[in-house]
């Protein structure tokens, strides 16, 4: 079961609900991708598995050592929630594929699942390797602090497609604005001005229980009031993307 694109989201909801309804055996629930999307979606999962009478057990798999590798400020106590929940992991080792009885990993092992849910991010056009221009091992461009291909050509890339050095101090929020007044300015237009990063970034990860996890600055904590902040933030967001 995929989770992009975001549009399906509201039928994926259906299809878990329906899945987790039948029967009253356990239910083994993979999720693959331990970014914040999979971390939230294990939060929920563990929740619908709590409400059936067979109940069931969620595990995250992820190739990183860790979780949480787009959302880093809110790791710790998020891990140490899903471990209060009873969620499994499984890192530091690739899905490979699915199959009807369960996950293949790069380990060559099989990760037994009932459902599996893919959360992982998405993956560069081929267009860029066979481009030329340099990119990582992953197919993503090279691009420096204002999203232009390193080489130097007129070339911008940002989010799934961009392979941006953490140190160059691009702002993920920003990179919409970054990419218009470069390419703006490139085509001659006047160059507006980006606003600097946030120097505090909130972040807020759901937990799937009205609350979430907050971390604002040096303050890191779990609250409703998060919660009820994420969820209106998150239902904003989605009110734009539908009117886009």
């Amino acid at each position: 079961i995929p989770l992009r694109p975001a549009s399906i989201l509201p039928e994926v909801r259906a299809v878990l609900e329906a899945r987790l309804a039948e029967g009253d055996q356990p239910v083994r629930c993979t999720i693959v991708g331990g970014g914040s999307v999979g971390v939230e979606c294990a939060f929920v999962l563990q929740r619908l598995l709590l409400g059936r009478s067979g109940r069931g057990v969620v595990t995250i798999v992820d190739a990183a050592p860790h979780v949480l590798g787009d959302l880093a400020p809110c790791r710790e106590p998020a891990h140490s929630a899903l471990e209060s929940r009873g969620i499994c992991f499984v890192l530091g080792t690739r899905a490979v594929g699915v199959r009807s009885e369960g996950v293949m990993l790069a380990s060559g092992a099989l990760l037994p699942s009932d459902l599996t849910v893919w959360a992982t991010g998405g993956a560069p056009p081929p267009l860029i390797a066979a481009s030329g221009l340099s990119h990582d091992a992953d197919g993503r461009l090279l691009v420096d602090a204002r999203l232009r291909a390193r080489s130097g050509a007129p070339v911008w890339a940002a989010g799934d497609c961009a392979s941006i050095d953490a140190s160059a101090g691009a702002d993920p929020w920003r990179h919409g604005e970054i990419l218009s007044r470069e390419i703006r300015a490139h085509l001659g237009a006047p160059r507006h001005r980006v606003p600097s990063p946030r120097a505090r970034p909130l972040c807020l990860l759901d937990t799937a229980d009205g609350g979430a996890i907050v971390r604002w600055g040096p303050i890191t904590g779990r609250s409703r009031f998060a919660g009820w902040l994420k969820r209106r933030l998150d239902r904003r967001f989605v009110a734009r993307l539908a009117t886009e």
